[in-house]
């Protein structure tokens, strides 16, 4: 039933368009969003924003089929026609002011998360096939921490 959900999500994702976002300020970002490969990353990504942004609220979710953690999601966290239920509607609801993608490559679900947050500021590492849903992207090169803290200087100087 997986390529009945990836069917309907590939479909909503040929629809995607740049929305006119508000000025984004540090001020003005109360929650931020985390979007991980793996636990492991999301992890280290929550470790390395939360010195550099203070006591912001920090939600994250990864994708992990059969993971039993409770920041993973797949495609059984979308019914048959992509809507959200569960932990990613849960996500949704939290209208993070800046979505953070630490992974290189996103799959399809992860790319859905991005486009049902058309409102937030999203930050993440290039990828061409990214470009239509990340707002600032920067290349990967070191660890992760120091790949997040360079997305994170960089967004403090655009923004």
């Amino acid at each position: 039933m997986k390529w009945i959900t990836e069917y309907f999500i590939k479909k909503a994702l040929k629809k995607v368009s740049q929305t006119n976002k508000a000025q984004l300020s540090l001020e003005h970002i109360h929650h931020i969003g985390v979007i991980a490969p793996s636990l492991v990353e999301l992890n280290e990504t929550i470790e390395a924003i939360t010195p550099i942004v203070g006591q912001k609220a920090i939600t994250g979710l990864f994708y992990g089929e059969g993971s039993e953690a409770k920041e993973a999601f797949s495609y059984k966290d979308f019914s048959f026609t992509g809507k959200p239920k569960n932990n990613v509607a849960e996500f949704i609801q939290h209208r993070s002011d800046l979505i953070i993608v630490s992974a290189e490559k996103l799959n399809i679900f992860s790319l859905y998360l991005l486009y049902l947050n058309p409102q937030s500021y999203t930050v993440g590492f290039y990828d061409q096939s990214h470009a239509p849903y990340l707002d600032l992207m920067v290349s990967k090169e070191m660890d992760q921490k120091q790949n997040i803290e360079n997305l994170l200087k960089y967004l403090k100087q655009v923004i």
